[in-house]
């Protein structure tokens, strides 16, 4: 493993210092999330060529988890943003009883949760749907379940799709060496 370069070298401790003030300062705001925070300082040591993406991703254990904490910020930015609100309306329509609800609903909360994590999918949905449910005057308690068990269902059809199928991928290929 080659050393990082003597300027990358210099700048570790004040890029360190630097992202831990900003980890307090901003504890109570938007970086108060643990994994927004940690994105942000990995990020903080990745730009001037602190260290590279492999030392980086090492703390996840695998690279897989890596790509699913991103996909914790890209849903707490999505949550922010209304924009899946007009999404949810455009593609799930506007059922009259609960049973097209979900009928609706859970295919395509499959389909993402087979590709994405299916806790960031939940999170990203259930205020989504909530807010579905409201204009659809639908009782928003009869779809939050379902859409837990959709993404829970979704996310066993691949590796990816939940983090216990990770830790048996990486328990199995950790045997077969």
């Amino acid at each position: 493993i080659s050393s990082p370069p003597l300027y990358a070298r210099c700048l570790m401790v004040p890029i360190g210092r630097v992202s831990m003030l900003l980890f307090v300062m901003l504890m109570g705001k938007v970086f108060s999330e643990a994994h927004v925070s940690f994105m942000f300082a990995m990020v903080l040591f990745l730009i001037p060529g602190v260290t590279d993406v492999e030392t980086v991703t090492k703390g996840f254990g695998e690279a897989l988890l890596s790509a699913i904490a991103l996909l914790y910020v890209i849903a707490r930015a999505t949550r922010i943003s209304t924009l899946m609100n007009y999404v949810a309306q455009y593609l799930l329509g506007k059922p009259t009883t609960v049973r097209l609800a979900l009928a609706r609903l859970i295919p395509p909360v499959m389909l993402m949760s087979a590709f994405m994590s299916n806790t960031a999918i939940v999170g990203i949905m259930a205020p989504v749907v909530q807010h579905w449910a409201n204009e659809c005057r639908l009782p928003a308690r009869a779809l939050l379940l379902p859409l837990n068990y959709a993404a829970i269902f979704g996310g066993m059809l691949t590796l990816i799709g939940t983090s216990t199928n990770l830790i048996a991928k990486s328990y199995a290929s950790a045997e077969s060496n």
